[in-house]
């Protein structure tokens, strides 16, 4: 997972992958706010990871979210 990220931090910094969508996994947290725990480049790797958190930890409640980048035209 790490090694995704830090691919996906130079990708996006250099603009290669800045208009592939992204798949967040995120933590909810109380009062409705959530923070960010991975970003991944495919639904299927975002969704591996959520099932990992979800047995390592039942008692937090996670979520995989799409973000499609906005194109200027």
């Amino acid at each position: 997972m790490q090694t995704e990220t830090n691919r996906i931090e130079r990708n996006l910094s250099d603009g290669t992958e800045a208009s592939r969508p992204l798949w967040y996994l995120v933590r909810h947290l109380p009062n409705f706010q959530r923070v960010t725990i991975a970003r991944f480049l495919s639904r299927a790797a975002a969704e591996a990871h959520l099932r990992f958190l979800a047995q390592r930890f039942p008692e937090a409640s996670y979520a995989v979210v799409f973000d499609r980048p906005v194109v200027d035209r």
